[in-house]
């Protein structure tokens, strides 16, 4: 007959306690207020906020950021794949202070363009010059006319 010494057991139940925790952390969902990244495909549906779909559910967008809720709500960007930079609210929504448009060969940034003035904006609307409205464009990081300074 075999027996185990105390200390052993020890062991035993103190591996068992930190593959319990582990597991939890894993399968408990989001931290809330912690960074996080999100892919998936935005959804505008008429009036109402816009949602990221995932795999397996849809996840209310919140927006602080005027740029980013005027670009997120923009009906031309339904559909497309992207990827999300934020956190989670304690209400279930993602809030966004980030984001790109995912392609096979990497992230772009979406700019609005006048080709008539050739004036780069970063929320839908018009030309501030022609008043014309401004194209949707998805330009790689490295396009110079992605940079964006907040003036204050």
């Amino acid at each position: 007959m075999h027996t185990v010494a105390p200390h052993s057991l020890c062991y035993i139940y103190l591996m068992r306690a930190a593959f319990l925790l582990f597991a939890a952390i894993a399968f408990c969902g989001p931290q809330i207020g912690a960074a996080a990244t999100l892919d998936g495909k935005v959804v505008v549906e008429g009036r109402n906020p816009p949602q990221l779909q995932l795999q397996d559910k849809r996840i209310q967008l919140s927006i602080a950021d005027d740029s980013i809720g005027e670009t997120l709500r923009d009906h031309r960007v339904a559909g497309k794949q992207m990827r999300l930079v934020g956190k989670f609210r304690d209400d279930g929504s993602f809030e966004v202070t980030d984001f790109f448009v995912v392609h096979p060969d990497g992230l772009y940034r979406i700019i609005y363009f006048c080709n008539v003035c050739h004036i780069t904006a970063f929320k839908p609307g018009i030309c501030i010059c022609c008043q014309q409205p401004t194209e949707l464009e998805e330009v790689p990081l490295t396009d110079p006319r992605v940079y964006h300074e907040s003036v204050k």
